[in-house]
């Protein structure tokens, strides 16, 4: 998927059938509703359903992010598939509509997908070559153009000029791993995510301004130490060395960076643990991670009351008693839900889930404050686990047992092209890829005023 920070089960299984469980009205969800927003009427899953239009097809890659209501798919014969939100043009596909469902995206000739990630709004795909390509939102200039402007189609990062095994998105900014175990980073600075040494504040006019950054920079406090792999939250990241330690940064609110405090970090910082990690990921706010001997972790904020909630939270790794004794395969986190392979079963929670996206099953719960089994999955061999904003995306192995869950039929994935507010269809100019009227973000002055998004 778009970590590679999770293993799979084996490295033979390494293709299967994509099921989905949450949210999939991915204009509205979580958003107030007003009437800019166009719906898509598609219901929420309680339970996984296998995706209808890619039922046939063998899935070897799949990317979500814990902030992103967009889906990049890979199938074996290298066919690539997006769905999702596209306000900004994240999708790809020139324009800014929808696609409930899977829908096949055109790339550069001679262009195939190595690796994958999601932010917020915006899209980058590592290609087979090393080569970095991104679409979405480019305000902050997450994705790599000093144009700050959105790309709508897959547009060349040539200013990252090294060879990129490796790609993470947080929320509006990226980070991409080189094959000298080297990282760069670029987008949105305001909580130090990028691991620049500085916020990018700027004083203006007595108002606080962020300097957005659109070039590549590499990481410089990190240059002597080999990453294996990285992981974006909404504003952290988190990266894992080749001798086993997780080095942190950005956003510390809620203790999610792990070093027994709540301050945010400008520069990498080494988690201080007893023994070496062998994998770890971050949620939208916290973090999950495996030892060397597959004890499963987590830090932050995961709940909305008790312990690993915002009034307690947990500072630094702590061990999570309710899966003790199960080895940890895999596991993803999201806006709330947290999703675990763990020997042969497939466990779910989230405390504070609105969608169903923890897929605990029809007559369930929406949410779920405890690790529980889905019973419904028992006998499927779960692959790969990725957690949404608001759903979750399942590959697992095929099987009768697969066969006989629901399927999620989207019907047709080309709708006509929605209008905005001004009546002005919501397109892209097709030869530069940047998005038009309404949606159309201008370069800014010096900076962009501060938000309040942690």
């Amino acid at each position: 998927m778009g970590d590679s920070s999770s293993s799979t089960t084996s490295s033979e299984e390494t293709t299967g059938t994509l099921l989905i469980c949450g949210g999939t009205d991915w204009p509205v969800l979580g958003r107030t509703q007003s009437s800019k927003l166009v719906a898509l009427g598609s219901r929420d899953l309680p339970q996984f359903h296998i995706i209808g239009a890619l039922k046939d097809k063998k899935v070897r890659l799949v990317t979500t992010g814990p902030i992103s209501c967009h889906n990049l798919v890979v199938t074996e014969d290298e066919s690539v598939y997006v769905f999702g939100r596209n306000d900004c043009g994240q999708l790809g596909l020139g324009d800014l509509d929808a696609r409930l469902g899977p829908t096949r995206l055109t790339l550069p000739d001679g262009v195939t997908v190595a690796k994958a990630a999601t932010g917020r709004n915006h899209t980058v795909i590592i290609s087979n070559l090393g080569k970095v390509y991104a679409m979405g939102d480019n305000r902050y200039g997450q994705c790599g153009h000093p144009s700050l402007k959105n790309l709508s189609i897959p547009t060349h990062v040539s200013a990252l000029n090294v060879t990129v095994v490796d790609v993470a998105c947080g929320g509006d900014f990226t980070v991409c791993l080189s094959d000298k175990g080297k990282l760069f980073s670029f987008g949105h600075p305001e909580y130090g995510q990028l691991g620049n040494g500085t916020d990018g504040k700027t004083l203006q006019a007595n108002r606080v301004y962020y300097d957005p950054y659109p070039v590549p920079k590499v990481i410089s406090a990190l240059e002597d130490v080999q990453i294996k792999s990285l992981s974006c939250g909404t504003n952290h990241t988190l990266a894992l060395d080749a001798n086993g330690h997780i080095w942190s940064w950005g956003a510390g609110g809620y203790g999610r960076l792990g070093h027994g405090d709540q301050k945010d970090q400008s520069r990498p910082k080494m988690i201080v643990a007893p023994r070496p990690w062998s994998q770890m990921r971050a949620g939208a706010t916290f973090c999950m991670a495996n030892d060397q001997y597959g004890n499963y972790h987590m830090w932050g904020k995961f709940k909305v009351s008790g312990e690993g909630s915002s009034g307690s939270p947990w500072t630094h790794p702590k061990m999570l008693g309710d899966l003790a004794g199960f080895k940890v395969r895999c596991f993803s986190g999201g806006g709330s839900q947290i999703a675990v392979i763990a020997d042969d079963t497939t466990v779910t929670w989230g405390q504070a889930c609105h969608n169903y996206e923890h897929g605990a099953g029809e007559g369930r719960p929406k949410s779920q404050s405890k690790p529980d089994r889905l019973g419904y999955l028992e006998g499927v061999k779960a692959i790969r686990v990725d957690c949404g904003a608001m759903h979750t995306l399942l590959l697992v192995a095929p099987g009768e047992k697969v066969l006989s869950l629901p399927e999620w039929d989207t019907g047709s994935s080309e709708p006509e092209p929605k209008t905005t507010a001004k009546g002005r269809k919501r397109k892209a100019d097709e030869s530069t890829g940047v998005t038009a009227g309404n949606d159309d973000v201008k370069p800014r002055g010096r900076g962009i005023k501060a938000t309040k998004r942690k």
